[in-house]
């Protein structure tokens, strides 16, 4: 069969013009949507990153995800009776624990070293790194390659990197709500300002503690799919947390891990299912090979659903009493444990 003939049958059999429309008017459409503002969680994300280099390194900072992003440094400063400044929340919403080992690298790189780190990742964030959010939405092209350097699947990279290109693939999920679901919520929060860390500083009058049985009621099904499938440790996200608490070690920085609460629910099917002591192991395994890592409060403890505004994320009563509790516990251990001048 000659050349001609061959190109002939498979324009029969699979029409090209379609084809090529179709993949045009993808691109068209992605490049339109490049002209609207990046997301309200990665303006947020972006934000916060470049403050936590640019600032003056705190005593004590918070480090985390969305979960531990509601506790409140002045809240946490009058329990121990320091100056409110020297204590920030630097957690990262829409994040993984892995961030924590890259926020921390920029932070010292920049001459910012804290005394004491409070790492309260939420447990149900361990199963997966999220490389996505962070090719696509945080890492630089260093960190990128150390993350692949970190024995980061090759089609996991690569649709990292097509997520960073791709306004759509970077947004597909809210994307996907709105053609299939209508829902414009996405479109909304393009107009939303950045959540700058000073809104986690700000002085709140105490709210006032919610009735017994007021609030939501959250059933089993209504967790979300990592709290679901239970604790796990993906590879890579076990590999930079121990790469966290080497680099906190080297400069001296003292790590004080602090386990996020969780709804009723969460903890009797964790409980049930061996996931609350597969979670204290893995902790307990940390603290023997890191010497700089003190486990201030390691147990998930259940919490009435009055104190939460979703299966996973506290209300501002719920964040505020976690921020007495955790200032209560600070203070006892620094009695103990004083941070060096």
């Amino acid at each position: 069969m000659d050349k001609a003939s061959s190109t002939s049958r498979f324009k029969r059999v699979v029409p090209l013009q379609p084809i090529f429309a179709a993949a045009l008017l993808a691109v068209a459409i992605d490049a339109a949507l490049h002209l609207l503002p990046e997301g309200f969680m990665t303006r947020t994300l972006h934000l916060r990153a470049q403050e936590i280099v640019q600032r003056q390194a705190p005593r004590i900072q918070i480090m985390g995800d969305s979960v531990s992003a509601a506790l409140r440094p002045p809240v946490i400063a009058s329990q121990i009776g320091c100056p409110p400044e020297e204590i920030a929340n630097y957690s990262l919403p829409g994040t993984s624990p892995l961030f924590a080992y890259f926020t921390l690298r920029r932070e010292i790189e920049a001459g910012r070293i804290p005394k004491a780190i409070v790492f309260a990742p939420h447990p149900g964030h361990f199963s997966t790194p999220m490389f996505e959010r962070l090719l696509g939405r945080f890492a630089t092209t260093r960190e990128a390659w150390d993350y692949a350097r970190a024995g980061a699947k090759l089609d996991d990279m690569l649709f990292g990197g097509v997520c960073r290109l791709s306004y759509t693939m970077r947004y597909r999920e809210e994307l996907y709500g709105v053609v299939l679901q209508g829902d414009r919520e996405f479109f909304h929060t393009l107009k939303t300002p950045a959540v700058s860390l000073a809104i986690t500083e700000a002085g709140l009058p105490k709210p006032e503690e919610p009735a017994e049985g007021s609030g939501p009621t959250f059933r089993e099904g209504e967790l979300p799919g990592p709290l679901l499938a239970g604790f796990s440790v993906d590879p890579l996200c076990g590999k930079f947390v121990e790469r966290f608490l080497d680099l906190a070690e080297a400069h001296q920085i003292q790590v004080l891990w602090v386990s996020m609460p969780g709804i009723g629910v969460l903890h009797q099917r964790w409980e049930r299912n061996g996931d609350l002591p597969r979670f204290q192991a893995y902790l307990e395994g940390l603290a023997q090979r890191h010497r700089n890592l003190t486990l201030l409060h390691p147990s998930v403890d259940p919490w009435p659903d009055r104190y939460f505004s979703d299966p996973r994320h506290f209300n501002h009563a719920g964040a505020w009493r976690l921020s007495e509790q955790l200032g209560q516990e600070l203070a006892a251990h620094l009695r103990t444990h004083p941070l060096q001048p």
